[in-house]
């Protein structure tokens, strides 16, 4: 008696891209609850903030992604 084949392993693959905004508190925060409503799954990790300039902020985030492709991004 021949053994089922096995069925081929899933992996789920995170992908990630560094983004850099600038605007208002008010407009960084916006975006930040857009990004978590999104119908695209998105989620973002770390966070860096720069107030430097006052009342204008600068906001470095990284965006991930899940996906059961390893090729989610060709560059």
């Amino acid at each position: 008696m021949k053994a089922a084949p096995a069925e081929p392993e899933r992996s789920i693959y995170q992908h990630s891209v560094e983004v850099t905004l600038q605007g208002s508190y008010s407009d960084l925060h916006e975006y930040l609850v857009h990004l978590e409503r999104s119908p695209l799954r998105m989620f973002w990790g770390q966070l860096n903030l720069d107030s430097v300039q006052h009342p204008r902020l600068k906001v470095t985030l990284t965006v991930h992604t899940l996906s059961l492709s390893k090729a989610w991004l060709v560059v």
